[in-house]
């Protein structure tokens, strides 16, 4: 989201060169339901540019982190 209510928003940092913003992965109101195990790409994008983006696997706890390959995937 680009504006709105609540820590979803994006909010750029222009002068130190970063975006920040918190994805809550555990909201049941979510719109994007995750499932244990898979894969997932988030992409930053202004307009059509990729700013950057991050590989991630969703694990259910703590113990479940050592099964993911962290040199591919962020835990």
């Amino acid at each position: 989201m680009e504006t709105g209510p609540g820590p979803e928003t994006v909010r750029v940092v222009p002068e130190e060169e970063h975006y920040i913003v918190n994805w809550h992965t555990d909201d049941i109101l979510t719109n994007f339901p995750l499932q244990e195990g898979e894969h997932y790409r988030i992409r930053v994008l202004v307009g059509l540019q990729v700013l950057g983006f991050a590989d991630l696997t969703v694990v259910n706890s703590g113990k479940d982190l050592r099964n993911v390959d962290t040199d591919e995937f962020i835990p």
